[in-house]
């Protein structure tokens, strides 16, 4: 079942299949505006844009509502499923928050590390109680100007023998070795809002921060969009706009969300 809904109030759609159709009903509101049909698996036919005084339709959206961002307390973190390789380039906006919950010694957002395969991938990352944040990427740390409550965009990209890190769009370094094992060997997830670890419970570093979204190519091509949302029964979660899949906390406790973008 398929739900949109129009960025100035819960307007969505759901879809009813029979045989080679499908009925798609349309709803403003919590009302219903109008019904369509389409072919199985082809392409959707959007009814006229629906008119609201004193606002302006931008759009139709699946069964969620955008909000600015997920923030976790420390205990929250997900699981992208994607293992990082040679060509890979990783892009999140986060703010760092100060008064974190966890114990750990750093926080990282996006964080791989396969410590038997010498590889720790922690696009962005700070010791509890600095004022600043860092970029680490196996044994090499490169020194950023991001400070607590900055909000930032960063972004690593590996390439067959280094890694070329960017804040803001502005290139901070460009690592031209791998110094631990000479090659890049990924073994685990990226997490958000967390490192992902083979030891212990299999996650770390978990952060206190928000996130406005992230992003991720493999070799150019966007494999994962993800953008902070609730979904249908107003649990956050962040939703991959390229699989059309939402990806929830596997920590403990529950994000917060930030306001609704309508």
């Amino acid at each position: 079942m398929k739900r949109f809904l129009v960025l100035w109030s819960s307007l969505m759609f759901t879809t009813a299949s029979y045989a080679d159709t499908e009925t798609i009903n349309w709803y403003v509101d919590g009302n219903t505006y109008t019904q369509t049909t389409c072919q199985t698996g082809g392409d959707v036919i959007l009814p006229t844009p629906p008119t609201k005084r004193g606002y302006v339709f931008k759009g139709w959206h699946e069964n969620y509502i955008p909000v600015e961002y997920l923030e976790s307390s420390g205990t929250q973190y997900i699981d992208t499923d994607f293992i990082p390789q040679i060509g890979t380039k990783l892009q999140i906006r986060v703010t760092l928050l100060s008064g974190c919950t966890t114990t750990s010694s750093s926080q990282n957002f996006a964080g791989t590390t396969a410590r038997g395969a010498l590889t720790y991938f922690a696009p962005l990352a700070r010791s509890v109680g600095a004022s600043q944040c860092y970029y680490y990427f196996n044994s090499y740390n490169a020194t950023s100007i991001c400070d607590i409550n900055d909000t930032i965009t960063a972004s690593i990209e590996i390439g067959a023998t280094g890694a070329t890190i960017q804040q803001n769009n502005e290139t901070k370094n460009t690592i031209n070795n791998y110094t631990k094992s000479g090659v890049f060997e990924p073994a685990l997830s990226i997490y958000l809002f967390a490192g992902h670890v083979t030891s212990g419970q299999g996650v770390a570093e978990k952060a206190c921060a928000r996130m406005y979204y992230a992003k991720i190519w493999d070799n150019g091509v966007l494999v994962h969009d993800f953008v902070p949302v609730l979904d249908s029964s107003k649990r956050p979660a962040m939703y991959d706009k390229v699989e059309r899949k939402f990806y929830y906390n596997i920590g403990t406790g529950d994000f917060s969300a930030g306001p609704a973008i309508y």
